[in-house]
């Protein structure tokens, strides 16, 4: 296979999924866009207690 031009996006759980867009917008991807999923990433990281504490006050 011929992978010249081909480029490789990887994103953690963490990463914001409209700045991953974006990145993949900025790249202008002529031949299309090919997602590959190696786990399926559904981790909560819930906000600090002081934070969540402000948010309820």
């Amino acid at each position: 296979d011929d992978l010249s031009g081909t480029v490789g996006v990887t994103a953690g759980a963490s990463a914001p999924e409209d700045v991953v867009d974006a990145v993949i917008r900025s790249l202008s991807p002529s031949k299309g866009v090919e997602t590959v999923r190696h786990t399926n990433e559904d981790e909560y990281f819930p906000p600090p207690r002081n934070l969540r504490d402000l948010l309820h006050a």
